[in-house]
């Protein structure tokens, strides 16, 4: 035996939901008495019989058009043209490093010194702690990079003092 709807506690009582036809005729009977208001107003589409019996053609029974009877209009003289003005030259501005982290790890790539103990074919450490000394090394690269010790402005330069710090777990 089931409880009537309103018998239930309220946490358990579900909401009628409106029938999903329901809504599609509403929709359906607005846009059609939208589209009836258009018509009745001349807001309709208008198409020209004689344009569309031209475009139409079957089986090669298009009619051909005289063109000589056609008026070739004239075409409008060139204007003149202005003289151009000396290019001005701007001056090159600096710009801040390279976002591109390509650009950044070939940089890395070319500073960054191996520690001895991670020769593949002489491990003295795991694998693990040769990736650890590599990630810290990136990391202090990192934030040389954000100073722009690598940049001038235009390009990537030498900077033996980033280098420096850069491998500083090495060079101790």
């Amino acid at each position: 035996m089931k409880a009537e709807r309103e018998d239930r506690p309220i946490h358990h009582q579900k909401k009628k939901r409106p029938n999903p036809w329901l809504v599609v005729a509403g929709i359906t009977a607005i846009n059609a008495a939208i589209l009836f208001t258009l018509t009745k107003t001349g807001w309709g589409i208008t198409v020209n019989l004689d344009k569309l019996s031209e475009a139409i053609y079957v089986h090669g029974s298009k009619k051909e058009q005289d063109v000589s009877s056609q008026t070739i209009e004239p075409s409008p003289e060139p204007l003149s043209i202005a003289p151009r003005a000396k290019p001005v030259e701007i001056p090159a501005i600096p710009q801040q490093a390279p976002i591109d982290y390509s650009i950044s790890l070939k940089k890395f790539n070319s500073v960054f010194i191996q520690h001895p103990a991670c020769n593949p074919y002489d491990m003295k450490w795991t694998q693990m702690d040769c990736s650890n000394f590599r990630a810290r090394a990136m990391k202090r690269f990192q934030a040389e990079w954000s100073k722009s010790s690598y940049w001038n402005g235009f390009k990537v330069i030498e900077n033996k003092k980033a280098d420096q710090k850069t491998n500083k777990e090495l060079l101790q």
